[in-house]
Order: structure tokens, then sequence, then C-alpha cells
């Protein structure tokens, strides 16, 4: 009897272990049934923020009224940043929504006011974004180049390394060198409302080329500095990274002073930021 029973445990054993090494080709599926899930999510589409000015040496101190330039002694000042920076706490939940930043110089209240002096909107004399001379309360001369960059902590102006701190740069033709603090690919140009329909023929040949100043859509990512994704960190339409809702960051500017004319007066009353859903 004993022996009898090893023979079915052994024989029980086997038939186990037979099942579990069934190779895979071994199975057929004899049945699908397809099914959906899906849920409505609700909340609201938000693309909102706070603004401040802020001196660069005191960015948690008193507001300012605007944001200034000092030291300035043309020709030797070339690119410069501004004594202020906009101070920004927002929130953007819409997929396509953002905060942009850019000029409006065209704009019947801008002091001074950009007025065209051709027809054709896309010629170079067409070009509105900047500083413009204030010496009137219009101008067709062209204006003095400027430029933004985003953070999400405040940095050492002039100093540091590519983490900590931010200088002045051509955004073109500036250093690119790895880790310095005024790498040129963390600035990007202002543009001008007036020409985001046409773009600029910046080099006069008639035609749009990759290093012309190209038509900007409403939501571009260009003129963008934070989307839901986050903020824009460098020149390319992708370059936005992770910064949550709520959260401070902090916008630096600078000018191109190489072309401004000594004891004169440069401004905009329309240097807007503005906050946009689809």
């Amino acid at each position: 009897m004993k022996m009898k029973k090893r023979l079915i445990q052994t024989v029980l054993a086997t038939v186990v272990f037979g099942v579990m090494a069934a190779p895979s080709w071994a199975f057929q599926s004899v049945r699908i049934t397809t099914i959906t899930a899906a849920a409505q999510v609700g909340g609201q589409r938000v693309a909102d923020f706070n603004l401040a000015i802020r001196n660069t040496n005191a960015p948690f101190g008193a507001n300012q009224s605007s944001v200034t330039w000092t030291g300035i002694n043309p020709p030797s000042t070339q690119w410069k940043m501004s004594d202020t920076l906009l101070v920004l706490n927002s929130t953007v939940t819409d997929a396509a929504g953002g905060i942009k930043i850019y000029t409006d110089n065209t704009h019947p209240l801008a002091i001074p006011r950009f007025i065209d002096p051709t027809t054709n909107a896309f010629n170079i004399d067409s070009l509105a974004s900047g500083l413009l001379n204030a010496s009137a309360v219009t101008t067709s001369a062209p204006g003095l180049s400027l430029a933004w960059t985003i953070k999400t902590s405040t940095r050492i102006v002039e100093g540091g390394t590519d983490l900590t701190g931010v200088g002045a740069a051509d955004p073109n033709t500036g250093p690119s060198g790895i880790g310095v603090f005024n790498n040129r690919f963390q600035w990007l140009y202002s543009t001008d409302k007036y020409n985001w329909a046409l773009g600029v023929d910046r080099n006069g040949n008639g035609t749009l080329d990759p290093s012309d100043d190209q038509p900007q859509a409403l939501d571009s990512p260009y003129v963008t500095m934070i989307n839901l994704v986050g903020i824009h960190y460098g020149q390319a339409n992708f370059e936005f990274g992770a910064h949550p809702d709520g959260s401070n960051s902090f916008v630096y500017l600078q000018a191109d002073f190489r072309n401004a004319l000594v004891q004169t007066l440069y401004g905009t009353t329309a240097l807007r930021v503005e906050a946009y859903i689809q």
C-alpha cells in the first residue's frame, strides 16, 4: 500500500510539471472582446500670472515702477542687462495656453509710437521692436534691440556659472561655451506685435531666410515665456523645462546700445506680458 501511494504522488508531480512547462505556441486565442474606457476631466483652462518689477540686486525687495538701465556710455556700452527684472508667479493649465512677452510699439497709446516709414511692412525699416528713440512722441528710426531670458531661480548678474548666474550677450554671436553665465543661447529677442504677420527681411534680399525674423502666430513658442510644460529656457521652440504652477520665475532683460545716440532717452511704454488660452 505504501508503494502504491508513492507511485500516485510521482505521477501527480509529473503532470504538474508538464503543465508548467507547456510552450507558448501551445496556446491559442479563442475569443476577444474590446471595450473602451474614458473619464471626462473637469476644471478650467487657465493662463494667469502676477507680475512685479524688482531690482536685480533685491529680487524680493520693493516693487519698482518700470524697467530701467543706468551706466550707459555709447559706443563702448554694447549689450547690457537692465537694473530691474520681472518676477512672475504663474499658472497655466491650458495645453495650448501660455504667457508671452513682446512690444506693441505701434499702438496708438505707445510713447514713443513707431511709425512705419514705408507701406511695405516686410522691409527692415519696418522693424518696430525694442527701445525707441523717445525724443519725440513718434519715431520712424530703428529701435535698440531688446532680449529676455527666464529662470526658475534668482541669478548672480554678470557672474557665477550657467546654473547660478546670468550675463549680457548677443543672442546671435555671444559666447557659446558650456558652463558660462553669459551663454548666448539663453537669450531670446523681444519681437513686436506689428511684425508678427509678415516677419522682417533683415538682409534685404526680398525673401524670408532662416536668419530673418519669421512670422509669429499668436501662440508662437518663440514669444512664449511659460506654457503648460514650464519655462522657455532656450532659443529653440521645444526648449521648455518643467516648472510648477504657483511658483515664481524671474525674467531678466537686456538691450543693445551699440547704435544709441549719446545724451538721448530711449524707451517703450508698450512692453507687454500677456496670458493667452486657446
